[in-house]
């Protein structure tokens, strides 16, 4: 659970930091900015995931999900109700794909 909610935040975190616009462009200004936030977002989001599942005592499906839900909402929590909800949906949905295609190999 921790290294899907890492990859997952760390592939956020790519795509948030490679459009955020510099003020000079400068390649390693570029890469840092992009290095910064692949670090800040993949870690934030394993650990949230990896606490969920250890907190329930197993690993399920229900789990995952509910790792990803409140993910979701935590990250989206400053942008009001409806991209919280939003948020916490995808990345739910995503979580249950994720936990049934593994059950499935």
């Amino acid at each position: 659970m921790y290294l899907s909610g890492l990859t997952l935040g760390g592939l956020w975190g790519l795509r948030e930091g490679a459009r955020r616009p510099l003020a000079v462009s400068n390649s390693r200004l570029r890469i840092n900015s992009i290095l910064n936030s692949v670090t800040r977002r993949g870690t934030f989001i394993g650990n949230s995931a990896g606490v969920m599942d250890a907190a329930r005592g197993k690993h399920d499906t229900l789990g995952s999900m509910s790792a990803g839900a409140v993910t979701g909402a935590l990250y989206k929590s400053t942008a009001g109700v409806k991209p919280m909800i939003v948020a916490a949906t995808i990345v739910s949905g995503m979580a249950g794909v994720w936990s049934v295609v593994k059950k499935s190999v």
